[in-house]
């Protein structure tokens, strides 16, 4: 076999190694480089070598098979190559590619000895790439049912909110219909104002779930407007981890916003509750809380943000979005409760 396609194929297995590299710093050049020696390998080694093998032993039918298994190992390879960067199609590329790859591979096994006959240093390069592959594609998923166990307990923190969110409507509404409440101008100003930004921050955070989503997911899973984001399941990147990390620490710092608003909504809901009820604005201020907690020195701690959504799975960040929703929803019926308990006091 020509030398300079081997010199080619070991070329391109290093760049991939550097890809891989740069991908898990996070580096944007990582992505670009992986996908670039993926194609370098593929057009300039892997199918020049197939063809090559084809050409020498087309006269047995074995090049046939190698030419199948070829293009199997091709569109696998493709598959992978998309799953990890987090574009759509590459499981369905990855079962057509192996299918056709390991038929191809049993068949020459079980009917063609000389498929042995290959020299090993011809196929060292294919050995590297796949290795380098198959650990890209490990070290970017997890266990499909600690994925289930986050959807799971994001549809039960779902179905919790509305119900919450049901009981303050009815709070809301009996304090602003109350003759005590109406009387007092501030009173009745504060509950509407919490009420109303209680609706804001949620329907801020739902709008957030929805767009990143769309963005790691693209069209495929896009989720309608008024949908609700319960069984979650069905989207690709409940197994892919960093899926969302650009979307909320990086180039957008969805976080960060997230973080702002959060701040301001436990800031304003802190001012209209009574000074002198400890219990009401310590529950308030941990239930907020965007302090960081110190488990270790890792680089997930230097802030809320990278504590909170550094490293998670999608699925895993829709579920920490629903908890903060929920956080909120219940500091709501802490302080409408208040004003509801108080109303009855002034009353007798």
């Amino acid at each position: 076999m020509n030398k300079g396609i081997l010199i080619w194929g070991y070329f391109s297995a290093f760049l991939l190694l550097l890809g891989a590299i740069f991908t898990n710093n996070d580096y944007v050049a990582g992505k670009v480089l992986f996908l670039v020696s993926f194609l370098s390998f593929n057009i300039g080694y892997l199918l020049p070598l197939f063809f090559n093998i084809f050409k020498q032993h087309q006269e047995n039918r074995i090049g046939t098979f190698l030419l199948f298994g070829g293009i199997g190992f091709f569109i696998f390879l493709t598959g992978v190559s998309f799953f990890i960067v987090s574009w759509g199609g590459g499981i369905i590329l990855i079962y057509v590619g192996g299918a056709i790859l390991l038929l191809a591979i049993l068949t020459l096994i079980i009917f063609y000895r000389r498929f042995y006959e290959t020299s090993i240093y011809t196929w060292f390069p294919v050995l590297i790439f796949s290795i380098f592959i198959i650990i890209g594609l490990i070290s970017s998923s997890i266990n499909r049912n600690v994925m289930r166990l986050f959807n799971l307990n994001n549809h039960t923190k779902t179905l919790f909110i509305e119900n919450i969110t049901t009981q303050n409507d009815s709070t809301y509404n009996i304090l602003v219909s109350d003759s005590v409440i109406i009387s007092n101008k501030k009173t009745s100003k504060y509950i509407a104002e919490l009420h109303q930004s209680t609706k804001d921050i949620n329907e801020y955070i739902y709008v957030l779930k929805v767009a990143l989503i769309n963005r790691v997911e693209g069209n495929r899973y896009k989720v309608f407007e008024g949908e609700r984001l319960t069984n979650l399941f069905h989207i690709q990147s409940n197994v892919e981890i960093n899926s969302g990390k650009r979307f909320m620490l990086k180039k957008h710092k969805k976080a960060t916003e997230l973080k702002t608003k959060l701040n301001h909504y436990k800031k304003h809901i802190i001012s209209i509750c009574d000074s002198n009820n400890i219990k009401l604005n310590s529950f308030i201020d941990i239930t907020l809380n965007t302090d960081v907690y110190n488990l270790s020195n890792r680089k997930y701690e230097k802030n809320w943000e990278y504590q909170n959504f550094y490293e998670f799975p999608l699925l895993a960040i829709i579920n920490q979005l629903t908890e903060i929703q929920l956080n909120i929803v219940l500091c709501e019926k802490e302080v409408l409760n208040q004003f509801y308990i108080k109303s009855i006091t002034d009353k007798k």
